[in-house]
């Protein structure tokens, strides 16, 4: 797999790459993965919204992961 929309934020590495549905829609996801120096955590936040583009879905996806991280200190 290529990731080719993932950011940085507060120690975490988000992957926002949208899942194209079947009904031509797009589903906004997060993948996040946090490196503490020990262990990695990654937690998954797949079909967050659906939109009809691509970029809508991968915006929508990266403001999400940033409010849920300012939200989970």
């Amino acid at each position: 797999m290529t990731i080719h929309h993932a950011v940085r934020y507060k120690n975490h590495f988000l992957d926002c790459e949208p899942l194209l549905l079947a009904s031509g829609k797009y589903a906004a996801q997060v993948v996040m993965t946090f490196d503490t120096g020990h262990t990695i955590t990654e937690r998954e936040f797949p079909a967050l919204a659906e939109f009809d583009t691509e970029l809508d879905a991968i915006a929508f996806a990266k403001v999400w992961g940033r409010r849920w991280i300012d939200g989970h200190p």
